[in-house]
This record gives structure tokens, C-alpha cells and sequence, in this order.
């Protein structure tokens, strides 16, 4: 258990003149780690490398102790291996739920037809699909469709599990129930969720990584990162001067993320405990980012 599963080291990704990823290295042990960062960061091209959908332009990839980027007996031994959703799903046309899932089983090589079956019914049944086996999947909606991919990347209950984006669609019912699913599938796994939702990783994750730009910003614990923002968030009742971001809340008292904090106490100022969103906004949000350009 001490041993990481999955290693990334030195990982570089060029799109032409673009650097997608930049000597990025990291390791990854059982535990749901969340991966943060805006569009184009790089989070999609980490998780594409890291299951062999895209090599790198250079580094290495080692998980289950196979090369994910070397020769193709290693990346088909990491497939065969890992759960993965990506951030789009195309379905194939005219198939049911229980079909679709049946076939990603066969692909991945679960050649017993009726211990194939009850698994495809037992990962129905994991994600609230089970009535809808029979379903065609032309007729689920957004939220369900999403369910269905996640059903084929529990099965076999891989040590791996790799989500792009995994609570798009879902209603607060269901991502409360993905997070209970993925919470426990953690104690024993490697679950790397790759979102927008600072709330998932706030109410899932044991860890974080914020990527920008193709590096790794922070690497650390939620709790750790939250009190990068420890001092930096305050309640009034208008506007800290130099906010990055205001809001009025529901109280109706002004939220000011960043800013500058009262020199002296102010009755209607107080200090806010601060969040994995505020965090995140005073990290990498477009008013930060403006920020540190003027600085530079």
C-alpha cells in the first residue's frame, strides 16, 4: 500500500508550438485526489496520458508497474486494468444500458458470458441503473447517460478510476450518491477526479491538485489548501477595497475574496472561514491572474 500506483515523471506534452503539460511529475496512492484547474490547463491531457489515450511528448508514465507509455502488451495491460470516464461519452447507436456495458466488458476482456452479466448488472445497480437495463440509451436522459458511462468504469472494481468531469448532469441526489460510491470505492483504490466542482472536492477529496498552464501549482491536502486562503476572506457590510472578487450573500453581507484587511478592528468587517472556492479564486481565478500580471 506504501508503494504508489501510479507514477508520473518528468511529463511533457507539445501540440505543435502549444506546451500542454510542462515536466510535470507526480505520484498517486489509493485515496480520492481531486484535480483542479481552469480550461486548458492541462487536467484533460494529464488524464488522457495517464490512460494511454494520448503519449506524451516525453517523461514516463508507470501505473500497476507497466509503462503506460511504452509498448503496447504494457498500455493494454494498464486498459485492461484501469475505470476511466472520460469528460465526453459517445455511445454507440441503438443499444440498451445493459448492452453498452456488456460490450465495454467484452473489450476489456471478460470472456465468461455469465460471470460477464452479473457484473454488468451489478454496476447497473451501483449507479440507480438497474430499472433501465433494458433501456435504449437514446432514451435516458443527460443525467442518466452520465450514470451509464460511469457504470462501465466500475467494473471490476479497478484500483484505478479516473473521472473527467464526472458530476456533469447529475442533481444534487445523484452527486451526493457518486460521492458516497466514490468515497468508498477511495478506502481501497486510486480515484483521480478531475472537476470544476470546488464543492466535490471540498465534501470528497483527502487531497488536491491545482494544475494552470501546464504545471503543477499546489499539491497538498484540502485542508492545506483551504488555509492558503486563511486571512484572505471577510464578511462586511460593503465591498474590502482591492477585492479580487465580491459577492452579496445570503445574509445579506458582502463576501470580499482578497482585498485589503483593516488595519485596525472594523465591528461590520470580520474574517471569514475561508473555502476550497476561495482558495481556488485567489490561486488561479481571472482577477488573481490579472493581478499578478500588473504585478509582473
Amino acid at each position: 500500500m506504501n508503494e504508489p500506483l501510479v507514477t508520473v515523471e518528468a511529463v511533457t506534452k507539445r501540440y505543435g508550438h502549444t506546451v500542454a503539460l510542462d515536466a510535470t511529475s507526480l505520484t498517486l496512492r489509493p485515496g480520492v485526489t481531486g484535480l483542479l484547474g481552469p480550461n486548458g490547463a492541462g487536467k484533460t491531457t494529464l488524464i488522457r496520458i495517464l490512460t494511454t489515450a494520448t503519449a506524451p511528448s516525453g517523461g514516463r508514465v508507470t501505473v500497476f508497474g507497466h509503462d503506460a507509455t511504452g509498448s503496447l502488451a504494457d498500455r493494454t495491460e494498464v486498459r485492461r486494468r484501469l475505470g476511466y470516464v472520460p469528460q465526453e461519452v459517445r455511445f454507440p447507436r441503438g443499444l440498451t444500458c445493459f448492452a453498452f456495458v456488456d460490450y465495454i466488458a467484452v473489450l476489456k476482456e471478460w470472456s465468461d458470458a455469465g460471470r460477464r452479466h452479473a457484473e454488468v448488472s451489478r454496476v447497473l445497480d451501483l449507479v440507480g441503473l438497474g430499472d433501465r437495463a433494458t433501456r435504449k440509451i437514446r432514451t435516458l436522459s443527460g443525467g442518466q447517460r452520465r450514470r451509464l458511462a460511469l457504470a462501465q468504469a466500475f467494473l471490476g472494481s479497478p484500483r484505478l478510476l479516473v473521472l473527467d468531469e464526472p458530476t456533469t448532469g447529475l442533481d444534487p441526489e445523484q452527486r451526493a450518491s457518486l460521492r458516497a460510491l466514490l468515497s468508498e470505492h477511495g478506502r481501497t483504490a486510486t480515484v483521480l477526479l478531475a472537476t470544476h466542482q470546488t464543492e466535490d472536492v471540498a465534501a470528497l477529496c483527502e487531497r488536491v491538485i491545482v494544475v494552470d498552464a501546464g504545471r503543477i501549482r499546489f499539491d497538498g491536502t484540502v485542508a492545506e489548501f483551504v488555509a492558503t486562503a486563511a486571512g484572505r476572506v471577510w464578511l462586511g457590510d460593503s465591498p474590502l477595497p482591492g477585492a479580487l472578487q465580491t459577492w452579496r450573500t445570503g445574509t445579506g453581507r458582502i463576501r470580499s475574496i482578497g482585498g485589503v484587511a483593516p488595519t485596525t478592528p472594523v465591528p461590520a468587517v470580520t474574517a471569514a472561514e475561508p473555502t476550497v472556492e476561495d482558495a481556488y479564486l485567489l490561486m488561479l481565478g481571472p482577477a488573481a491572474r490579472a493581478a499578478a500580471e500588473v504585478a509582473a
